[in-house]
Parts: C-alpha cells; sequence; structure tokens
C-alpha cells in the first residue's frame, strides 16, 4: 500500500543523483562562510595565534623604542624579528584555506600595549618580561595542542614548526633579571 510512494521517492532521488553528476553540480552543500571547510579549533587556533602574533610585535616595538636596558631591546628586537616572521607564515597559510584573521591584537592584548607603552624605566622592562612571559606560557600551551589535536595539516604543521620558537622565546625572557633600583 505505502509501496508505491516510496518506489517514486527512490526514482526521483536516483534521478536527482545522475542529473547533479551530469551536470557536474557540486555533490556537497554551496559554500558557507570565508574558511567554512577548516575545523573550527583549528580556525579558532589561527584566530588566537595571529592576534597573540601581532601584539607580540606591537610591545616588542614599543619596548624596544624605549628600554635603555640592552638585554631587553635584544629580546624585544629578536621577538619583532621572530614574530613578524611567523605572523607572515600564518597569513599565507590562512589566505590559502580562505580564512580571515585579525588585522590589530585583541582587546585584552591592546589594554596591556597601552599600560607598557606608559611605563617607563625599570617598570617598563619588569612589566614586559612578565607579560611575554605569561604570553609564551599561553601560546605555548595552545602551539602544543594544535602541534597535537590539530585537524587541518598546513596549521597543524605551523604550529608544530614554530612551538621551538615560542619555547626559545619562554627562556630568554625568563633568563634575564632587572634590578629593583
Amino acid at each position: 500500500m505505502y509501496r508505491m510512494p516510496l518506489v517514486v521517492a527512490l526514482a526521483t532521488a536516483a534521478g536527482l543523483g545522475v542529473a547533479l553528476a551530469q551536470t557536474g553540480a557540486p555533490s556537497s552543500a554551496p559554500a558557507g562562510p570565508r574558511g567554512a571547510t577548516v575545523p573550527a579549533g583549528d580556525r579558532e587556533f589561527a584566530m588566537k595565534a595571529a592576534a597573540a602574533g601581532l601584539a607580540e610585535v606591537t610591545e616588542s616595538n614599543a619596548v624596544a623604542e624605549k628600554t635603555s636596558n640592552p638585554d631587553v631591546k635584544r629580546i624585544a628586537q629578536h621577538l619583532i624579528e621572530d614574530h613578524t616572521k611567523a605572523n607572515n607564515e600564518l597569513i599565507q597559510i590562512a589566505q590559502s584555506l580562505d580564512l580571515s584573521l585579525p588585522k590589530e591584537p585583541d582587546t585584552t592584548d591592546r589594554r596591556r600595549i597601552d599600560r607598557l607603552s606608559a611605563a617607563k624605566g625599570r617598570d617598563l622592562d619588569r612589566d614586559y618580561l612578565a607579560d611575554q612571559k605569561t604570553a609564551h606560557e599561553e601560546a605555548i600551551r595552545l602551539f602544543t595542542e594544535e602541534s597535537k589535536n590539530g585537524k587541518n595539516e598546513k596549521l597543524r604543521s605551523f604550529a608544530s614548526q614554530t612551538l621551538p620558537k615560542l619555547q626559545e622565546h619562554y627562556k630568554m625572557v625568563t633568563s634575564v633579571r632587572v634590578s629593583a633600583r
């Protein structure tokens, strides 16, 4: 009794599949928002990594211009070079994946940068090193997670390749001591 409508529905579905195959129409759903084919966790990694990288460069530029401590200046310049390179690599990957990345640091990082820009002398150096210690702890966690669990090969590879530099930066910022006087 119900067989005829079911047979008609199946035949219609099969005919639609053949028609799509013959016309070359896509067999998947239409494209969604930019980067829709990149898993959500990988997109989140790319967004956080980009914002953090921009913050590192912006903060380090501000400190490199103001500090009189040669060790802090050397670290800031090293971070500017390495994070600029990593930021550019991430931009290339994002473009190949049709992902939009932030163009400036997030609100929290912006407040930290503004606070540092107002600091002077030893306070500037101490605050910068403390901020960099925290920022690199967070970055190491983020990049470790992506390198182990990322689904997108390009982003996972980027995280794996960048992680040793972040670990090096952490050692650098924790090795310098600024006197209290």
